[in-house]
């Protein structure tokens, strides 16, 4: 092996008998360029050496494993409300980072009313883990230019499947006449992590309290639809995402699954499960209506409804 940078390769196309049949240069092109231990020597070099056979044994050397290019394994950076799972009430908002850069993702609220120079503030968010722990922290930021900060929090690893809350307090130094918009920051690539129950109020931290627990109403929130209960609106989700390193996983994905394939391993996903059971005429299944559609189509839902031909 040698350990150096790979980008791209060419090679001929594989005949129908070889381990590699099916598998072209794209699918070991590197979008995201960065040193793999390339083979050099003992087998048949093919291109670079990032893929390769042995000369007489069943075996591929593949240096481009999806696995190694990144934890997001293809997933794309998503918001979604969903009532899976909740804090408080019966929805909570599921964040997916993917593939995101350095910078990550925010997901927050603006918050038009101006708050006070002097008074203290605090940000808390129930946070918990999906997958595996998350790092995440709190900001408040003035919500137009210079966008300039009210608090930053420090990183705040939540365990998976715990909900856990996360809080800031702070003293406004200045004024903000545009209002604030206040998120949860989260760089962590691959990450999954549910919230629910953001609070923003002036004064210092308070554990939250359901109202009826509480003796007394607490501190005037200033977010809107907390809880997720109406949905997503007014939330907002912002990151900037690898879309280069999204796809070479995915070709790597194919190139890997092809190979196999080739030596003999049967790959077992929910899809090729799908269209490996027959449909039963008994059971009245209508099939099209879960695997082609994002909800239940309707009448109107036809692009052809309103066409004159």
């Amino acid at each position: 092996m040698k350990k150096e940078e790979h980008i791209a390769c060419f090679f001929e196309p594989f005949e129908r008998s070889s381990l590699l049949a099916g598998v072209g240069p794209a699918d070991v092109h590197n979008r995201a360029p960065r040193e793999l231990p390339l083979v050099s020597g003992g087998v048949t070099v093919i291109g670079d050496g990032v893929l390769t056979t042995a000369q007489n044994a069943k075996v591929v050397f593949y240096q481009l494993p999806p696995y190694t290019l990144t934890s997001a394994q293809g997933a794309v950076p998503s918001f979604v409300v969903s009532s899976d799972d909740a804090f408080d009430g019966k929805q909570s908002a599921l964040v997916t980072m993917g593939t995101t850069t350095e910078a990550g993702g925010q997901s927050g609220q603006g918050v038009k009313v101006a708050p006070e120079v002097g008074k203290r503030y605090t940000f808390a968010a129930y946070v918990k883990g999906v997958g595996g722990p998350i790092t995440v922290h709190l900001e408040v930021e003035r919500a137009g230019r210079p966008w300039d900060r009210a608090v930053k929090g420090g990183n705040v690893t939540v365990p998976d499947n715990e909900w856990t809350e996360v809080h800031v307090t702070f003293q406004c130094e200045k004024p903000f006449a545009e209002g604030w918009q206040a998120y949860i920051g989260c760089a962590q690539e691959g990450g999954r992590f549910r919230a629910d129950m953001l609070r923003l109020y002036e004064g210092d931290y308070l554990p939250w309290k359901a109202p009826a627990q509480a003796a007394t109403a607490g501190p005037q929130n200033l977010f809107t639809n907390p809880s997720f209960e109406t949905g997503e609106k007014p939330w907002w989700f912002m990151y900037g995402e690898q879309h280069n390193l999204r796809r070479t996983y995915r070709r790597a994905s194919f190139a890997l699954t092809r190979v196999l394939a080739n030596m003999g391993v049967a790959g077992s996903t929910p899809l090729l499960s799908r269209f490996s059971s027959p449909v039963v005429p008994a059971r009245a299944e209508k099939r099209w209506l879960d695997g082609l559609y994002l909800d239940q189509p309707e009448e109107w839902d036809d692009p052809y409804r309103f066409f004159c031909w």
